[in-house]
């Protein structure tokens, strides 16, 4: 669901998408899911995308 809301604020609100993206990361590594970290990793590096931040972008992809 995290990455469901950080996904819809992409491109409005992209501030906003990156702390749901991170709050997903810091869960999913709670929770040791590697699926999960995977996912929140690919959804951090949209984001930074989103935001033309191509080497963090780069670097968490």
């Amino acid at each position: 669901m995290l990455d469901d809301i950080a996904w819809e604020y992409l491109y409005m609100k992209s501030e906003e998408g990156l702390a749901y993206a991170q709050i997903q990361l810091e869960l999913a590594t709670k929770l040791k899911w590697m699926r999960g970290i995977a996912i929140a990793n690919g959804t951090l590096g949209s984001q930074y995308d989103g935001k033309s931040d191509y080497i963090k972008s780069v670097n968490i992809i």
